[in-house]
Parts: structure tokens; C-alpha cells; sequence
């Protein structure tokens, strides 16, 4: 009489289910991470980290500030070797150094939003995410101007808060090259990050600030500043705003 064997079940396991659904969840928390925490990231809306061009051009951008003595010597070098950056400057740090927003507008540099509070648990909790506009009233009682772009505090993004700041006809701008100088790098080591990949179209992401604190020391990245802009003009690069990089215009209406 023939035997007739159970037939193999296709069906998952539990374990296996089990797994899977484990595998999944894991690649959902590694998208989350890299979309919100990669500078050069645009899952979540449209961000600005460089431009595409043959053109041999770079924007220097210095965050955290307004922040003395550091801001004026930046912006001394900077007049020194006929150089203008963008500063994404804090609001709550413009409050205090008022004074200082208005020279970085007197010399000719370009000064944006990068929110009132420095804080990333707003860009994650907030979300009508007020922390910009209250920056861009600082910054426009102090200079009277308002900022066209906002960078994210720690260049954390969430998708409602760039959803936010593309309602308020502003842009994004993270970057592409990162000095590093916010760890203890000293200041041949910052110079080092930021010329190992500069590259046509680069966004470079220096200090002249450290958050909220008053006085935080960036005296390496004042040092490494002049090396810096010899040696990327050395190899034939012109330097722009990030306005002038994207062709836009600085200040809203």
C-alpha cells in the first residue's frame, strides 16, 4: 500500500515571522537616523548641502554664533583676504550680541536663520515648530532683515518641520564639507577636514559659536581659517555666500 508523506508546510514560522518583522523594523530606525541626521540627506523634503558645478566655487558658513570675541576676528580675517561666508546665526545669540549681527551685516557677510534656541528636541517635539519664526524676529529686531534660509540646529531633520520652513518661503541649508571643529581638533587638524574633500559646489561647515554659551572658545577654527581660504584659493577656488551658490537672493521681502 503506498505511503503518503505529510506534505511540507510553506508557511512561516513564528521565528522566522518573528525576524523578519525585526529586519524591518531595524532598516525602518536606519532610514529614520539617516534621513534626519545626514547633511546631504533629502528623504524628508528638499535641503541644499552643495551644488552641482564645474565651477571651481565653495561657501564657507560658520554656525552657533553671534559669539565674541570670535565672530569679529572671523569676520577680520575674512575682510583681510577679501573673503564674504554666510553665518547661521542663533537667535537667542543675537539678543545678547546684537551689536555683532549688525557688524557681520555692515562687512558684507550674509547672516541666516539657525533657530532661536539651538535646541533639536523642538525638531522633533514641535510641530509648528515656532523656534524659527521667533529666530527670524530676533534677527530681523536686531538687523532688519529676514534670513531666506534656515539651517537645523545639529542639521537634525524632521519631515514637518522642513515642511514648516518651506511655508514660511524660506530654504534649507545644511553642508557637504565639515571642519569637525566642534570637537577639541586643533586647528591644522580642522583645516585638514575641510580641505581633504572640498570640491566644486562645496558648503563648508565651520564655528564661531558653541550653542548657548557665551564666550565658547573657537580659537582653533579662528587659526585654521586663513590656512584654509590661501589654500583653497591656491587650487583656484573662488569663494561665494550660499545665496550667491544657489543664485537666490539673501533676505526675504
Amino acid at each position: 500500500m503506498k505511503k503518503f508523506l505529510p506534505r511540507k508546510s510553506f508557511l512561516p514560522t513564528f521565528q522566522q515571522r518573528f525576524t523578519l518583522l525585526l529586519l524591518v523594523l531595524l532598516f525602518a530606525v536606519l532610514f529614520l537616523v539617516y534621513a534626519s541626521v545626514n547633511p546631504t540627506a533629502n528623504e524628508f523634503g528638499a535641503v541644499i548641502s552643495s551644488i552641482k558645478t564645474k565651477e571651481k566655487v565653495v561657501a564657507l558658513t560658520f554656525d552657533d554664533g553671534p559669539n565674541e570675541p570670535y565672530t569679529s576676528q572671523i569676520i577680520d580675517i575674512l575682510d583681510a583676504n577679501h573673503v564674504k561666508a554666510t553665518f547661521f546665526i542663533i537667535g537667542k545669540n543675537v539678543e545678547y550680541y546684537p551689536e555683532v549681527a549688525r557688524k557681520l551685516l555692515n562687512h558684507g557677510e550674509v547672516i541666516e536663520n539657525h533657530s532661536y534656541s539651538h535646541s533639536q528636541a523642538l525638531a522633533i517635539g514641535d510641530f509648528d515648530y515656532d523656534d524659527a519664526d521667533m529666530a527670524q524676529l530676533a534677527i530681523f529686531k536686531a538687523t532688519n532683515v529676514k534670513p531666506h534660509f534656515f539651517r537645523p540646529p545639529h542639521g537634525l531633520k524632521t519631515p514637518w518641520e522642513l515642511n514648516r520652513i518651506k511655508a514660511k518661503g524660506m530654504l534649507t541649508a545644511d553642508w557637504s564639507d565639515d571642519g569637525i571643529d566642534y570637537y577639541r581638533f586643533s586647528a591644522s587638524q580642522i583645516a585638514e577636514n575641510v580641505l581633504r574633500v572640498a570640491h566644486p559646489g562645496s558648503i563648508i561647515l565651520l564655528h564661531d559659536g558653541y550653542g548657548l554659551i557665551h564666550g565658547s572658545n573657537r580659537s582653533e577654527t579662528v587659526k585654521a581659517l586663513p590656512f584654509i581660504i590661501k589654500t583653497l584659493k591656491v587650487r583656484g577656488y573662488r569663494f561665494v555666500t550660499v545665496p550667491e551658490l544657489v543664485g537666490t537672493t539673501p533676505y526675504l521681502d
